[in-house]
């Protein structure tokens, strides 16, 4: 069935007439896209969720209400082989979360909605990292470093590598807007460099360390600048993150567009805010509980102390991978750009000031500074990643190339 929406009948790259609203401007009826195919002119919002189901479906609440159970039958702490069913709650739980949170942000739009994703994003971050250093005997220095240099490589090169390349096998030379996607490129770049190089080349502390001064700075112009980013996202730059074709979605009327993206009703955002509280205590307590036994069976498969940020980093972007990865299958490459690196720019952004000060407050020092071949790696992603966004199509060979950098981390990863 086809849809039929408002739109003015001046094209989309000339320029809108003054005036608020669109009285001024004279409408025709335009024949909009087919209904299945109507949350592509959502690919500009970060939180481009699957379709939104009730959220009091079973796997809104269910992995919660076993999760809190089993959190607080094993006294917040579950060792051995009964991690395992615990650590899989966990799993089920954060992807509750996510998708109560993306609910809640459809129904109360920009910027709040950003705001409301990426604070639910951090706390699944906090918690599992504030829980491993607060269990750990002796304290892990390097946890805050090796979860968000995790973040940021299996997104800039695995994640997109990974999306480029499914969207270009299955539609060649899928298209994107090269000015959303290499903004979004330089924040993760100036981020991950404040805070995982620059510290190996200051002198008022020893080693990768910052002086607490230095800390206390970066982690504030890291969330200074992840502010400016979601004000430009959200508010005064929206159409840096549309795909092109999809800019005139801009000009519909408030009403076609709720139409076309499927806005939760009141009584479903008011039911998922309950949900994702629930959901959000349900991960608090189970990454308390399951968090002694992440950093035993890495030390258990004699593996470095580096893949234990790895798996924290994967579990707090697992929920917006299946997203990204969708999308790009529907020729949608923007909204994936703008899943995966966002989801980054808030995980940094935020979790380094809150996991500075969750360090000050335990007292335990904070190695950030990344070794010499993961400096190289970081760089040459972000090189890499930005060349290959900077047109306005992209292509197989340069997603490969991505992949490569990836195949290249872990292989640094596993064998410093």
């Amino acid at each position: 069935m086809t849809m039929f929406l408002l739109r003015p009948s001046f094209g989309p790259w000339q320029s809108k007439p003054h005036g608020r609203g669109l009285g001024k401007a004279r409408l025709a009826l335009a024949p909009g896209p087919p209904a299945r195919d109507a949350r592509r002119h959502r690919g500009y919002t970060p939180f481009m969720s699957s379709v939104h189901h009730h959220p009091l479906r079973w796997d809104g609440w269910l992995p919660s209400v076993l999760g809190l159970g089993a959190a607080l039958a094993t006294g917040l702490s579950a060792t051995g082989w009964l991690a395992l069913p615990v650590f899989v709650l966990l799993l089920l739980a954060v992807r509750a979360a996510v998708h109560h949170a993306e609910t809640v942000a459809a129904r109360v739009g920009e910027p709040f909605g950003t705001l409301v994703l990426a604070l639910a994003v951090t706390i699944i971050e906090v918690a599992l990292v504030a829980s491993v250093m607060v269990t750990a005997d002796p304290p892990k220095v390097t946890l805050v470093r090796d979860t968000i240099h995790a973040v940021v490589m299996l997104v800039v090169t695995g994640l997109t590598g990974l999306c480029i390349v499914l969207a270009a096998l299955r539609h060649r030379e899928p298209g994107f807007n090269a000015d959303g996607a290499t903004a979004l490129l330089s924040v993760v770049g100036a981020m991950a460099t404040l805070a995982l190089i620059l510290p190996n080349h200051v002198r008022a502390a020893p080693g990768g360390e910052f002086a607490p001064v230095q800390v206390a700075t970066v982690a504030g112009l890291c969330l200074g600048l992840w502010v400016v980013f979601v004000l430009v996202q959200t508010v005064l730059h929206k159409a840096y993150f549309i795909p092109a074709e999809d800019q005139a979605a801009l000009l519909n009327t408030a009403e076609a567009i709720e139409a076309v993206t499927g806005r939760p009703t009141p009584r479903e955002a008011f039911l998922a805010s309950g949900m994702l509280l629930l959901a959000l205590a349900g991960v608090v307590l189970l990454a308390k509980t399951v968090a002694p036994a992440i950093g035993q069976s890495v030390a258990a498969a004699g593996l470095p102390p580096g893949v234990e940020g790895v798996v924290v980093a994967a579990i707090v972007l697992m929920p917006e991978t299946a997203t990204a990865l969708r999308a790009a299958l529907a020729d949608r490459l923007q909204a994936s750009l703008n899943l995966a690196l966002g989801s980054a720019i808030a995980t940094v952004g935020l979790s380094v000031p809150i996991l500075v000060g969750v360090a000050a407050w335990l007292g335990q020092p904070l190695e950030l500074g990344i070794s010499p071949a993961d400096t190289v790696l970081l760089v040459l992603a972000i090189v890499t990643g930005v060349l290959a966004l900077s047109g306005r199509i992209t292509n197989l060979l340069q997603g490969s190339v991505l992949l490569v950098i990836f195949a290249a981390w872990l292989l640094v990863v596993l064998v410093p």
